[in-house]
This record gives structure tokens, sequence and C-alpha cells, in this order.
């Protein structure tokens, strides 16, 4: 795992916020229509367990796991990328 992946997922673990709403009191059309992308990419993965790991004014970060070949993965969305890797080591 790069040193990025590993601050990716130590930022995940931190994290508890589940929803929009636990983190802005207020928010845009376009930040509920990304949290719905990061959603049903979560669905399609039958992934679990998805949390906002970051967000500011401008944009949130969202992560989830999800199983693959009998290992646990990792997706971490930004406003601009998508991360998908492995956390298991071996």
């Amino acid at each position: 795992m790069t040193k990025r992946q590993q601050a990716m997922v130590d930022s995940y673990r931190k994290a508890t916020a589940t929803s929009l709403r636990e983190v802005y009191f207020s928010w845009s059309m376009k930040k509920e229509q990304a949290f719905d992308r990061c959603r049903a990419i979560q669905y399609e993965l039958s992934g679990h367990d998805g949390r906002i790991c970051s967000a500011n004014s401008y944009q949130f970060t969202y992560a989830f796991l999800y199983e693959q070949d009998g290992k646990q993965y990792m997706c971490y969305r930004t406003a601009s990328n998508e991360y998908r890797f492995c956390i298991e080591e071996g």
C-alpha cells in the first residue's frame, strides 16, 4: 500500500459521518448529486460502511469498503478522482 493509500485508509477510519446532513447545514444540488453517485457506485460494488471522510464548503470525499476476489478493497472518491485499492496485506 502506498503512503497516499494509507492516508486515505486513516482518513476513512477516523470518519463517522454517513450523510450530507452530518457535515452540512445546507448543501447544493451538485453536492447531493455527487453524494447520490457515490452511493450508486457503492451499491453497484455491493459495498458497505460508506463514510464522508472530509468536507468543506466546496467539496467532500467519500469512501466505502467492498469485497473482490476474496479480499477487502476500498473505493475512495474525491471531487475529481476515484481510487480503488486492496487494503489487505499479503
